[in-house]
Order: structure tokens, then C-alpha cells, then sequence
């Protein structure tokens, strides 16, 4: 009796590799600048930033030679401190400096703040519950045509179960 020739799994080619390889990063990347587009490119664009309106420097009347040193002192030292933000006064002058000059207020910025930390942590449960569906329907798929595919190897390879009967008792 003639014994079956060993099992040979088909190959891919490198041509077919590189293809397969170079689809999945297109598709990758293609998938990326979908919803790239999708959540920022279609949002309706910002308002364009005011001019800045010029400021004009307030001369101040000098200080005492005495007192300047003091009072540099506590300028320094209150600047040093952080405020509530984590902030010195120097850079939250400079922070409020900068949003005027866009012709942000503190009605406006504290406005923005808001409605990011409102669209930061919404959860769409429709589209959670359909990506749920989705890969849970993938992964029955994958697992039943691995179990089909795993068959028909074993079958090719060792023949057609027959009975309960195993190789080992034969």
C-alpha cells in the first residue's frame, strides 16, 4: 500500500507578501485620515483671531532709590508664587496679555474650556455597542473559518476521521 505524500502547505510568493504588506499599512493609513476628516477637517473652522488692538505702556512716576530694591523685592516674590493654576503672576499676566491680544476675554476662554472638557469624555454608547458587535461578528467569523480551514488540513494530511477510532490505536 502506497503511503500518502507529506503534507506541502501552499506558499505565498515575496511579490505576494510585499502586496499584502504595503495593503494593510494603505488601508491603515487610509483609515486613519477617515476619521482624521471626519473629526476635525468637517468641524466647522474657528472664527479668524481679531487683530490686536495696540497697547500703549503707562509710564509710571520712579520710585524712591530706597524704596526700589524693597519693592522689586515683593514684586519678585509674588511673582515666584503659583496661583491656583499652577501659574506664577508673571506667566498668568502673560497668559491673560496673550488671549487679549487674540480678543479672547475671560467670559470667552473660560466658555471654550468648558465645552472641551464637555466633547472630551462623551461616549456615543450607539457607536460603542456597533463596534462591539462588529469585532465580537469578526472574531466568530475568524475562529469558524480557522476551525473549517484546520479540518480540511487534517483531513488532507491524515485522511478522513473514521469512527472514533485514533491513530495512536491503529
Amino acid at each position: 500500500m502506497a503511503s500518502p505524500s507529506p503534507y506541502r502547505p501552499p506558499e505565498q510568493s515575496s511579490a505576494g507578501q510585499l502586496f499584502d504588506s504595503l495593503f494593510v499599512v494603505a488601508l491603515v493609513a487610509a483609515t486613519l485620515l477617515v476619521c482624521l476628516y471626519l473629526t476635525v477637517l468637517s468641524a466647522a473652522p474657528a472664527p479668524a483671531p481679531e487683530p490686536a488692538a495696540q497697547t500703549t505702556a503707562v509710564a509710571e512716576a520712579p520710585a524712591p532709590a530706597a524704596d526700589a530694591s524693597t519693592n522689586t523685592a515683593a514684586a519678585t516674590a509674588v511673582a515666584a508664587a503659583p496661583s491656583a493654576d499652577g501659574l506664577t503672576a508673571d506667566q498668568q499676566k502673560l497668559k491673560t496679555e496673550r488671549f487679549t491680544a487674540l480678543g479672547w476675554d475671560d467670559a470667552k476662554v473660560a466658555e471654550r474650556k468648558a465645552a472641551i472638557a464637555a466633547k472630551s469624555y462623551e461616549i456615543d454608547w450607539l457607536m460603542l455597542i456597533l463596534t462591539a458587535v462588529v469585532v465580537i461578528g469578526y472574531f466568530v467569523f475568524l475562529v469558524r473559518a480557522s476551525d473549517k480551514e484546520l479540518r480540511e488540513v487534517i483531513n488532507e494530511r491524515f485522511g478522513p476521521a473514521s469512527g472514533t477510532q485514533t491513530k495512536e490505536s491503529s
